[in-house]
């Protein structure tokens, strides 16, 4: 867990507890805080970015199959000043060339990145459910130690207007 999450986690945490001393709190439920977190969370994000970037290695190493075509052209004046006595000349040059390459066999190369660009995919769709499930967890461990706490501030404060009363009846008794 990364230190900023568990700040993120923790301040969360906080923020709540401290609310909650002055009022009554009137947290979400799970089942509305976590989904809206795995849409938003940075690590998610993130991973859904490596997913993108590992499908297009995909296609860059298909593309490896497809014929290519490749064009030059030059263009351009050229003057020479000659030697005292002979013309100077001024003359314009043009140059293209074009060709095109079609892959035979290259003995399994292309095969091989192309799975190897395909596993990538997979490890990176692997790592997606690993930071939703992480998260998950820490949200989950938050939410039980908000209500732990919560629990316990409640017991607290009954325990604290119960000390008031009996210590209000044996002023009335003294």
């Amino acid at each position: 867990m990364s230190k900023i999450a568990m700040g993120r986690i923790c301040g969360l945490v906080g923020g709540l507890l401290t609310a909650s001393v002055g009022f009554q709190a009137s947290a979400e439920t799970l089942g509305v805080v976590l989904p809206e977190l795995l849409k938003t969370h940075e690590n998610v994000l993130a991973s859904y970015q490596d997913i993108g970037a590992a499908k297009d290695r995909v296609d860059v190493a298909k593309a490896d199959y497809l014929p290519s075509v490749d064009f030059t052209g030059n263009a351009g004046y050229e003057h020479q000043n000659k030697a005292p006595g002979s013309d100077t000349t001024s003359t314009g040059f043009h140059e293209a060339s074009l060709g095109a390459t079609q892959l035979i066999y290259d003995f399994g190369k292309t095969t091989s990145q192309i799975d190897r660009s395909k596993i990538s995919v997979q490890q990176a769709e692997l790592r997606l459910k690993n930071a939703e499930q992480s998260l998950i967890f820490e949200g989950v461990s938050a939410y039980v130690n908000l209500l732990r706490v919560s629990e316990t501030l409640k017991f607290s404060k009954e325990s604290e207007e119960n000390f008031r009363k009996q210590t209000g009846i044996e002023e009335e008794l003294v």
